[in-house]
């Protein structure tokens, strides 16, 4: 079902009185917004900036707390757009050179 966004005092009312129908709708939303997206690829691009909205969400202690950590996010990414309109020879050449290490961990099953 595809809904358009309800006014700023209804808003307002479904959080104080049933966040769970809030939650409903930010989540249908969002869906919709990434279902029209025009390919596959930018579905998936779509779906893992989600991912982190949502992963940095549950991290944060208070919905102000998750407020400052998405607006670091978009700062970041602003950034890295400026970066990349400036120099992009320079943020092709910081993501290439970015590594990780892998270490082995041991198992930690019981040998039978």
């Amino acid at each position: 079902m595809t809904r358009g966004l309800p006014k700023f005092d209804d808003l307002l009312a479904m959080a104080e009185q049933d966040p769970q129908a809030l939650e409903r709708l930010r989540s249908e939303l969002v869906e919709n917004l990434i279902a029209g997206a025009q390919d596959e690829i930018l579905k998936q691009r779509l779906r893992g900036l989600q991912f982190r909205i949502d992963l940095e969400r549950e991290r944060s202690t208070s919905p102000l707390s998750a407020c400052v950590r998405l607006s670091q996010m978009m700062h970041e990414s602003l950034l890295d757009l400026r970066d990349s309109l400036q120099a992009p020879q320079s943020l092709k050449n910081r993501r290439r050179a970015t590594t990780a290490i892998v270490i082995e961990l041991e198992n930690r099953q019981k040998k039978r």
